[in-house]
Order: C-alpha cells, then structure tokens, then sequence
C-alpha cells in the first residue's frame, strides 16, 4: 500500500522509555517507517488501537487476556503483509480498481464468515486483515479525501450500497504539480485513485493521477496524491494525512462492526480471542530452566509489587526451598502458601508475595525442570524475528519465514506491556546461563514498550528474558518460555502464486 514504515534506531540494552508525541501516519508496520523516515499512523497501529477499542466496546473489558492480544497481532499481521505484493493494485484501491476492490472486501468478509462456520479462527483472522488493509489504503490513495468525504464509507463493502461516481477511464483525473505544490493537482470531481509503476493497473490515457513518490516510475503528470506519510517526498497529498488516518480508523471500527452483525456471539468471541471467561488476563512467566545436570543451583528472582501470586514448580527432584526478600523460608504450612508435593516434585504458590529478591535453591541429582508463573500486567508479550520486505519507499518490518539463523545479524521487534520504566533484553540458555545482552530502541515516534534492533545470534537454543525497572523503581523479570532452536542455514521461502483481480459480482 500504503501507510508505510517508521525509521529505527539501535540505542543501548539497557533503554530509559521516555513517552513520545502520538504518531500520525500509514506504513505496513513499526520499526522501518517507508524507508526515508517519513512518519505516521501505520497500518499496524491503526488495526491494534481499533480493536482494542473494540474490545472494550464489544466486551466490556480493556484487560486484553493472551488469547485477545494474540487474535490482535494475527489481524494486523495478515493486514500489513499484504503490502509485499505490489502487482495487483486492486489490495490497494491503486489504478482506480474500485469495483475490483469493493469485490475484495465482500469476499474477503465472505471468507471470515465462512471461516468461523468451521472453526477456523486463524484463517479468518487473516482474511480479516487483508480486508482491513485494502480497506485503509482506499482513504490514503483515492480522492474521497480531497473531495470533502470523511469517516466510514460502507459502499465500499456493502453490496446493495453503490459506490460514488467515479472517473471514466478515458477521462483527466490529474494535472502536472506546480513546483513542489501538489495541493491542487486534482482536476475532477469524480472519485479517482493514483496509479503505480509497475502494478497490473495501468491508465488509458496520460492525463490520469499517480500515486506519487520517489518511487513511482509510471508514465503521467509530475506529482501524485498519496497520503501515506507525512513526509512530501513520499506523499504529495501528506498534508491530508491526518485526514485519511482519521477517517481510515473509523472506517476500520465500522467494517468489524458490521461484521459483527453478521456472526453469532460465538463466533464473534472466536474471531477476537475471547475465550468462556475473560480471566486471568495477566498470566507471565518470570523464570524458565531446563538442565540435564544435577548439584547445587541457587537463584534469585526480582519479584514485583505488581505480582497478586506466584507459583514455582519443580519437577524432577523435589528438592527445592523458597526464601522471601527478608531470609525466611517458605513453609507449607504458612497461611499464604499452597504446596503440593509430588513424587518427582514440587508445586509451591504464594499469595501476594512481598516485592523484593527472592531466592530459590534446589540440589537435584539428574534432569530436572523449573519454572515460575504469575499473574501480572506487566509482560514481555512478544518475541519475533523480522526482516525488511516491500519495495522502495513503502518497506515494512514483516515476520520472517522459517527459523532464525546463527551466526548472522537478524532483526528482532519485541513488545512489552506494564508500567516499565526501562527494559533490557537478554537471551539465556535453556539452564538460565546468559549469552547475549540484546542493544534494542523504541521506534523515533512509536510506543516506548515496542523494541527493534539488531542481534547475532548464538548457535544454542536459548529463551528470551526481559529485566528492567517499573515506574515505581521495582525491579521486575519476564520471560517467554518457548525455547528458540537457530538454523545453522535459511531456507528460502517458496515463490507466491500470482493472484488475479476479482470480478465484481453483477
């Protein structure tokens, strides 16, 4: 598309988050924004913030459970990577593909429904999302901005709505920019969108909009009206941008709502990650070990005020003692404790559990297993390994295909959640040994708890930790428990089908 990529920068590990101006542009996702630092509401932000309003809206609730927050990231996923393909300008309302890109977002609402019906909530999660992006972009790339429109437009996904008049193909749509003033280049009042070098798309006569940008190689007047950014070197029409971010968000939140009208309760519950309660909502992992070896290990464990329990579990040796901040050891006889012993071991849980450093001991005599859960609203709530796709100027940081690989540089986004006032990110082996000390930054304009950089990686599995301090001061530690295995080679992904225009229904 469309609303494209925000500029990163590497900082230290150990990262003050400051709190930063809102964004305001429409690149595919955070951490690379359009390739020359022109900045926005990306796709990514406007689809997250749009149904966690919906959430609250629909459920009643702004504690977004794990489930609810994974359900998020697949629609905004599935949204942004429709920007990798550049060819069929109808995903993108380009070339004036209005009845083609209407014809999208109705069978694409057809897919979710259908989807659900059989319980397949991944996939209509991501045929969600490549609705949620054709839509935008139509707000970003056509003139119903600079004609006066504003807010939802249901005719673009409302079959028995017609769409407004727009442009015959033989007819001028655009003239040359003057200068670098492209605020009047527009010379019909009819609905018309830019074309794109490159894409299927292409325009009957010379006199039609483009796109615009650095990048736009298509034959047509100088200039264009694309509202991508805010940055004029990419986007002609930036200063709309505000505009069609705004009237984009609300056309997103209008979509889903009707949507919702069209699937059962349960359904609706399924598509958004909703399961039969909506607690607990915070559960978070503070340690994880795995080690083949026995003997004495001992460690200690930043737990925060934030925490209302904790539960250690230990299995394959019930050797294990608990000590509290102060020295005294967990009993399970104390009143705010719940113990189960096993055969091979241990499950201890403490209510309330006092802020400060505990310490955990254990002597086992072969393999054994430990691990530390809580309920939290402070989390390390994602992990992933991203690469820049997308061509020039509308590039976006995109989860890569495969495993990572050892040994090379590889890009990570990381995103957090809580009242953290600084974070440091750490890769450790599965028996808790560090190996790598990650130096990640927050995007120039972007969310303070979201992290890209730059790591190379170890050639051992290893667990992903995050340790910093809270806005209080308290020291706080989360991990995500899933062991990463790295590749010692890549494997390239196989080439995408070409996908052809839909035919409009008639």
């Amino acid at each position: 598309m469309s609303w494209r990529v925000r500029s990163w920068a590497l900082g230290l590990g150990m990262v003050a988050l400051g709190v930063s101006n809102p964004a305001q542009a429409f690149c595919p996702t955070k951490g690379l924004r359009c390739g020359l630092g022109g900045s926005g509401v990306t796709h990514q932000e406007m689809t997250k913030q749009s149904i966690q309003e919906l959430d609250a809206e629909f459920f009643g609730t702004s504690e977004l459970t794990p489930s609810m927050k994974q359900a998020i990231q697949e629609i905004w996923t599935a949204n942004a990577a429709v920007d990798e393909d550049q060819t069929n300008g109808f995903k993108h309302f380009d070339g004036e593909s209005f009845a083609a890109g209407k014809q999208r977002l109705i069978t694409l609402t057809d897919e979710v429904k259908r989807k659900l019906a059989v319980g397949d909530a991944t996939g209509a999660r991501s045929s969600l999302g490549q609705a949620l992006h054709t839509l935008q972009d139509f707000y970003s790339h056509s003139t119903f901005i600079e004609s006066g429109g504003r807010g939802a437009l249901p005719a673009l996904w409302n079959a028995s709505i017609g769409l407004p008049e727009v442009a015959a193909p033989e007819a001028p749509t655009c003239k040359p920019c003057e200068g670098i003033d492209c605020t009047h280049n527009v010379i019909t009042p009819s609905l018309t969108s830019g074309y794109y070098g490159g894409e299927v798309e292409q325009p009957a006569i010379s006199s039609k909009c483009r796109h615009g940008g650095p990048f736009d190689s298509g034959r047509g007047p100088r200039g264009g009206i694309n509202k991508d950014t805010l940055f004029p070197v990419l986007s002609e029409h930036s200063h709309l941008h505000g505009a069609a971010a705004r009237s984009a968000r609300e056309a997103t939140q209008q979509f889903i709502r009707d949507l919702k009208a069209q699937l059962t309760q349960s359904q609706l519950e399924l598509l958004l990650g909703v399961g039969p309660t909506l607690a607990p909502a915070n559960a978070v992992t503070l340690l994880s070990v795995t080690d083949v070896g026995g003997g004495d290990r001992r460690f200690t464990l930043p737990v925060d005020s934030t925490l209302s329990r904790v539960t250690v579990s230990m299995s394959g040796s019930p050797s294990l003692q608990l000590l509290r901040p102060d020295g005294s050891v967990v009993k399970p006889t104390d009143r705010e404790v719940e113990f189960v012993s096993l055969s091979t071991g241990l499950v201890a849980t403490v209510l309330a559990p006092k802020a400060g450093l505990w310490t955990i001991t254990t002597n086992p005599s072969g393999a054994y297993s430990l691990t530390v859960v809580g309920e939290s609203p402070v989390n390390l709530d994602q992990f992933t390994f991203v690469e820049p796709r997308g061509r020039p100027g509308h590039q976006g940081l995109f989860r890569i295909q495969g495993s990572p690989v050892s040994g090379m540089p590889m890009t990570v986004a990381v995103e957090l959640s809580g009242d953290i006032a600084s974070v440091q990110v750490e890769l450790r082996s599965k028996a808790g040994v560090p190996l790598r000390t990650l130096h990640l930054a927050p995007d120039a304009e972007g969310d303070p708890l979201e992290l890209f950089g730059s790591v190379e990686l170890p050639s051992t599995p290893f667990v992903v930790y995050a340790l910093g301090t809270l806005t209080h001061g308290e020291r706080y530690q989360r991990v995500i428990p899933q062991v990463v295995h790295p590749q010692s080679v890549r494997v390239p992904a196989p080439p995408e089908r070409q996908e052809r225009a839909p035919t409009p229904s008639p």
